[in-house]
C-alpha cells in the first residue's frame, strides 16, 4: 500500500508540490467494484535530493519520516521532510522507549497530595506520578502522560501507579483513601 515516485523536479518547489497533489488526487478517485463504491485516502511524504539526503537510503528514510508525519496529521495530507520535525519525532520515540523501561523497572515514583475535608482533616491522598529520568532529570507529566497514551503504555502506567499506591497505603496507620 506504499510506493515511491521519483521526480527530477524538486518537491519543495511549486511544481513538485503540484505533482504530489496531482498524484494524491488521482489515487483518491472513488472506484466501483461490482456494486460497491470504494473511497481511498492518500498521504504523501516528500524528500529532496540532495537537501534532505544525498543517498538513496537516506532519501527514502526522509520521505518515510515525512509520510509518517502526514499520516499522524490525518487523511489526505502532503508533508515535506523537515529536519526539525524529524528531531522532535526522534525525541518522542526516545522518550517513549525510556518511559516503557521506567514503567517496567518501577522508576515512576509517586508523590502524595493530601485531600482535606471542610473542617481541615485529611480524608485521603491523590497519588501523583513523577518520573526522574537519569539524564533528562524530572520529566513533566505533561510530557510523559501523552507519550504513554500515544505509545499504548497508559494502561501499564496506570497499573504501576495503582499497585505502588496500594502498597504504600497498606502501611499507613489510618485507613485513608487514595
Amino acid at each position: 500500500d506504499e510506493f515511491v515516485l521519483v521526480s527530477r523536479h524538486s518537491p519543495g518547489g511549486e511544481h513538485g508540490l503540484l505533482q504530489a497533489e496531482q498524484v494524491r488526487f488521482a489515487l483518491e478517485a472513488d472506484f466501483i467494484d461490482g456494486t460497491a463504491r470504494h473511497a481511498v485516502s492518500v498521504s504523501v511524504g516528500c524528500a529532496r535530493f540532495p537537501e534532505d539526503s544525498d543517498s538513496e537510503t537516506g532519501l527514502l528514510d526522509a520521505a518515510n519520516a515525512a509520510l509518517r508525519l502526514a499520516k499522524t496529521e490525518g487523511r489526505s495530507r502532503i508533508r515535506m521532510f523537515d529536519f526539525a520535525e524529524q528531531e522532535r519525532e526522534r525525541e518522542r520515540l526516545d522518550l517513549r522507549a525510556h518511559l516503557r523501561q521506567a514503567i517496567e523497572t518501577g522508576a515512576i515514583l509517586l508523590h502524595y497530595q493530601p485531600q482535606f475535608r471542610a473542617d481541615g482533616s485529611v480524608v485521603g491522598f491523590e497519588a501523583l506520578a513523577r518520573w526522574r529520568h537519569p539524564s533528562r532529570g524530572v520529566v513533566s507529566p505533561s510530557l510523559f502522560i501523552p507519550a504513554a497514551e500515544e505509545g499504548g503504555l497508559i494502561a501499564a502506567l496506570g497499573a504501576h501507579v495503582l499497585r505502588a499506591a496500594c502498597r504504600e497505603a497498606v502501611r499507613w496507620k489510618e485507613p485513608l483513601r487514595i
